[in-house]
């Protein structure tokens, strides 16, 4: 009868409707298992700059709890020499200019300690209207890449300085021996220019009894890694 029909049409409503809460259930906490279990920091940011929602590896990144963070804004952990340039690509985000951003910058530790991260920004808008809703950063600690740049920097200052200033004739070659680089002990040997010797090759400025000994060198370079005691002759400027 009717009243049979409809029961059971309100019975498999009742079912459809179960299975699609399950599965919203289930979605929802594959969002937040991945959320909080994720290796990189991710904070929900509002347009005004305050951090809605926040992760534990953030957490951990800049040592302040949720509850800390919820309370604060971004500006208040971010290096001032690193505010402006972050305000600019967030409102080029927010005009639709750029879907997504990424930067490295400065952040305060709530122990007032300094450390690099790589931040990268998007937009979320609203679903209804496409307006701007909220920020979704996610942050990456590159304090150890920071310092094995600068690292790197001060070895490189420092060779540097011993190339500039070596009393030792020093040149650098390509495998085709073109002139890369050479210092000025190498520029008072030969006495020419440093625009001439970028013009020439360094078979160029070689004896031509000596031309065949520069192609074994590069083939020995090549082979082992270096060589040592090669004596040849130039031609020099005078």
């Amino acid at each position: 009868n009717l009243v049979n029909e409809k029961t059971i049409e309100i019975k498999k409503i009742n079912e459809n409707l179960e299975e699609k809460n399950s599965a919203l259930t289930e979605t929802l906490e594959l969002f937040e298992n991945t959320f909080e279990q994720a290796a990189v920091g991710i904070a929900h940011l509002s347009l005004n700059g305050k951090w809605l929602k926040v992760n534990s590896k953030f957490c951990e990144i800049v040592g302040y709890s949720k509850e800390e963070l919820i309370e604060s804004e971004f500006k208040d952990i971010t290096h001032p020499d690193d505010l402006d340039e972050d305000l600019i690509y967030i409102a080029r985000l927010l005009k639709g200019e750029i879907n997504n951003y990424s930067l490295n910058k400065r952040y305060y530790k709530k122990d007032k300690s300094i450390i690099w991260i790589n931040i990268t920004s998007s937009l979320v808008r609203k679903s209804s209207t496409s307006e701007p809703d909220y920020f979704i950063n996610v942050i990456k600690d590159i304090s150890l890449q920071k310092e094995y740049e600068l690292q790197l920097q001060l070895q490189k200052d420092e060779l540097e300085i011993i190339f500039d200033f070596s009393h030792d004739s020093i040149v650098i070659i390509d495998l085709d021996m073109n002139f890369l680089k050479f210092n000025k002990a190498f520029l008072d040997l030969t006495e020419y220019s440093q625009e001439y010797l970028l013009s020439i090759n360094y078979n160029d400025l070689t004896a031509y009894e000596d031309r065949e000994l520069n192609e074994l060198t590069i083939k020995k370079v090549i082979e082992i890694g270096h060589v040592e005691n090669i004596e040849k002759c130039y031609i020099l400027n005078d």
